[in-house]
Formats: structure tokens, C-alpha cells, sequence
């Protein structure tokens, strides 16, 4: 592969960890929502191997049950 696809390709990986970040804090959200009882607990770090290449460090929303 050449420098300049390289480059575009590292772009859009970017931008799909991103978008897929933001729908897994949204789908947590909703969860949350339904269930009271529950509370956000932070994130945790995963690698996710896509057709496009490695996904480094996709912060992957948690929750915990409350008392």
C-alpha cells in the first residue's frame, strides 16, 4: 500500500472508532434510562479487527448495579 491510502485509510478507521464510540455511550444511555437501578460505571479499553484494520483502544461504555 502506498503512504497516501495508507494515510486515508488510517482516517476513516478514525472516524469508525468515533461513530461506533458514540453509538455505544448512546446505547448505554438508553439502557440507563430504562433501568434506575443502574449507574454508568466508565469504560473499558478494547482492539476490534475490522475489514479496514485494527481498531486500537475502543472505549467501550460499562454500567454497575446499584445498592
Amino acid at each position: 500500500m502506498n503512504n497516501i491510502t495508507e494515510k486515508i485509510l488510517a482516517h476513516i478507521r478514525d472516524k469508525v472508532k468515533e461513530t461506533l464510540e458514540e453509538m455505544i455511550k448512546e446505547e448505554r444511555r438508553a439502557y440507563l434510562e430504562g433501568n434506575m437501578e443502574t449507574k454508568a460505571n466508565g469504560y473499558y479499553l478494547r482492539n476490534l479487527n475490522t475489514p479496514i484494520g485494527r481498531l486500537e483502544g475502543l472505549r467501550v461504555a460499562r454500567t454497575r448495579e446499584g445498592s
